[in-house]
C-alpha cells in the first residue's frame, strides 16, 4: 500500500497514537507544547484556535466528497485565495492538532507535505468522512472497566499499571488515568478521534481554498494560486 492510498484521517492520528497488547511508555507519547498559530492568517506567537461555536459561525452544509465532483478537479486548477485557505486552516480547527511548516501545534504528525502524498479527493474525503477507514494502529481504544464505565480515547503514557489516555484530540493535555488492572476488556473504537464536520461552516470556495493550501504545502507562489 502505498501513501497516496492511505487515508489522510490515518496519517493525523498516527504520530501520536499508541496501544497494543502491551501499552509501553514512548518519548513521542509525551504531551507536548502547543506552539503559536493564529486566527485570522498565519503568523507565530497566537495562542491556538479552538473548534468554532456553531453560535459564531453559521452552518453552512454537511459536505461530503460528492458535493465537489463538478469541481475537485477543475476548481483546484488555479484562482484560489490563498490568504482565505490560511486563515481557514485555523478556522477549521486544523491548526489546533497538527503542524504545518513553521506553525500551529504539534500534537498531531506535520500535515507541511500532505500535497506530495494526497490527490485532491483523497484529501478531501479524509476530512469529510475521517472513519471511513481507519488501521488498527492509529485508532482509539475502548476501555471498559470492571465497574461499568467506558473510557475511549488513545494511550499516551504507561506508569507501572496507569494508563493515561486522552480522550480529545483537540485537548491533548486533559488526561484520564486508567488503572490497567480495573480493565476488565478493550476493543478498538470504530469511531476515528479527528472529529467529523470541520469543513460544515464553510463555503464550497471556501473547502476549495483550505485544499489548496494543504496540498501546497502553504506556498503562495504555488501555481494553485496562480491567475
Amino acid at each position: 500500500m502505498t501513501l497516496r492510498n492511505i487515508p489522510l484521517a490515518i496519517i493525523l492520528l498516527a504520530g501520536f497514537t499508541l496501544f497494543g497488547k502491551d501499552p509501553v511508555t514512548s518519548p513521542s507519547a509525551a504531551p507536548v507544547a502547543g506552539g503559536g498559530t493564529h486566527a485570522e492568517s498565519f503568523s507565530p506567537g497566537s495562542p491556538v484556535s479552538p473548534i468554532t461555536p456553531s453560535g459564531t459561525r453559521p452552518f453552512v452544509q454537511a459536505w461530503n466528497v460528492a458535493d465537489f465532483d463538478d469541481v475537485i478537479s477543475v476548481g483546484l486548477e488555479g484562482n484560489r485565495d490563498f490568504r482565505n485557505g490560511s486563515r481557514l486552516f485555523s478556522a477549521a480547527s486544523c491548526s489546533a492538532c497538527h503542524q504545518f511548516k513553521e506553525y500551529s501545534r504539534a500534537v498531531g504528525p506535520d500535515l507541511s507535505k500532505a500535497g506530495d502524498k494526497f490527490s485532491p479527493r483523497d484529501l478531501l474525503e479524509s476530512i469529510t468522512d475521517p472513519s471511513r477507514e481507519i488501521l488498527s494502529p492509529y485508532g482509539q481504544m475502548i476501555f471498559e472497566l470492571v465497574d461499568g464505565t467506558l473510557v475511549t480515547g488513545r494511550i499516551v503514557s504507561l506508569s507501572g499499571d496507569t494508563l493515561q489516555v486522552n480522550t480529545d484530540m483537540m485537548r491533548p493535555h486533559e488526561l484520564v488515568s486508567v488503572d490497567r488492572k480495573r480493565v476488565r476488556t478493550k476493543t478498538e473504537s470504530p469511531v476515528s478521534m479527528m472529529p467529523s464536520g470541520l469543513l460544515n461552516t464553510l463555503s464550497k470556495d471556501d473547502v476549495l481554498d483550505l485544499l489548496a493550501f494543504l496540498l501546497s504545502g502553504g506556498d503562495k507562489d504555488d501555481p494553485l494560486f496562480s491567475d
